[in-house]
């Protein structure tokens, strides 16, 4: 519903129906003074509803729309439960010295068909909340939001009331959010509606692009969060051998001589000095002949060759249960920093022989 879809929204002379009502509950209309909802008349006013009667005393003045139907389109008879109200207008100005709010206060009547003597008790209705654009006196224009919750009846009437403000609505629009159907951040999202609780809750599953997904292999959870904006619960990432191309929103084949071993939206890695990077989509580059990494080695580490014996070795210090040996480091040390020592005990004092290896 869009008040600006309308000529007229208040009763004039003449007019034979208009969407909308203004009832006075505190009776103290004047001959001098209309302290009630009313509608200006020029054309370029066409939709402003104004009200500023606080100066005859306390005010009740109810601004009653038309029914709104909330079954949504398509034929599942599929209702809202949740729809935004937005308000733009202009607070006139309150004289501090009187009776005056800088606010006005939101009703609502669920009811399934257009009833317009039912429209117009005010006894029908509950409050939803209060609109306060302002916590201070003085002339500014607002926009401001309202979020209310629906129950499965398929439609609402809203009211309005003023207690004792000075304010010109220019527009008052009730809406619904859409997420719109897309394909972004590697994920094809559907069309969906705004989360239909102000709590929030999971509304779509969405569906990773090629050559990616999510780190628990599930499809990623979707909320169609406020003001109709995707929030991601687990996001899709890019298999390994693959990088994140962000301008077109894709996967891509990591080139050759580099590689992608895990998950993730990160570039590929050049691959490590000794391996081999031969072909595309690598998610790791092995190690060529006679070259190795070790078992706890990473896949960005560089391959290595064994080491070579070592030089000088020496035995000094020899008794029956130890001996001292020394050496040299080997000449190659196959491209390591540091190595492994490994030996053998092959003696043993049962006359047999014992090996054992040691790191």
């Amino acid at each position: 519903m869009d008040s600006r879809d309308y000529n007229r929204l208040l009763q004039e002379s003449g007019d034979a129906y208009v969407p909308w009502q203004s009832l006075d509950r505190d009776n103290n209309n004047t001959n001098d003074v209309i302290t009630e909802w009313t509608q200006t008349g020029s054309a370029t006013c066409e939709g402003r509803v104004t009200v500023c009667g606080f100066s005859e005393g306390a005010q009740e003045n109810w601004l009653i729309t038309q029914h709104i139907n909330t079954v949504l389109p398509g034929g599942g008879g599929e209702r809202l439960r949740k729809v935004t109200v937005q308000f733009e207008g202009t607070l006139n100005g309150c004289d501090i010295s009187r009776e005056c709010r800088q606010s006005f206060e939101l009703y609502k009547w669920e009811t399934s068909a257009i009833d317009r003597n039912g429209a117009n008790n005010t006894n029908n209705y509950v409050r939803v909340g209060r609109v306060s654009p302002a916590d201070t006196s003085g002339v500014m224009s607002f926009v401001d939001y309202h979020d209310i919750e629906l129950g499965t009846t398929g439609g609402f009437y809203l009211g309005v009331v003023d207690l004792s403000t000075c304010v010109t609505l220019t527009r008052v629009l009730v809406l619904y959010y859409v997420c719109p159907e897309e394909t972004s951040e590697l994920i094809s999202r559907p069309e969906a509606i705004e989360s239909q609780s102000l709590e929030g809750s999971p509304s779509a599953e969405g569906e990773c692009v090629e050559n990616s997904s999510t780190e628990s292999g599930a499809s990623p959870i979707l909320i169609c969060g406020a003001r109709g904006q995707w929030q991601v619960i687990n996001p899709c990432l890019c298999n390994p051998g693959y990088q994140l191309d962000f301008s077109q929103d894709q996967c891509s084949e990591c080139p050759e001589g580099t590689f992608s071993s895990g998950l993730g939206n990160g570039p590929c890695e050049t691959c490590p000095a000794n391996s081999e990077g031969t072909g595309t989509a690598l998610s790791l580059c092995p190690c060529p002949q006679d070259y190795y990494r070790a078992p706890y080695e990473g896949p960005s580490i560089p391959c290595t060759q064994s080491p070579g014996p070592p030089s000088d070795l020496r035995v000094s210090n020899v008794t029956n249960t130890s001996a001292v040996l020394s050496w040299s480091p080997p000449d190659n040390g196959g491209g390591r920093p540091l190595y492994e020592i490994v030996y053998t005990i092959t003696a043993s004092d049962r006359g047999g022989v014992e090996e054992r290896e040691w790191w």
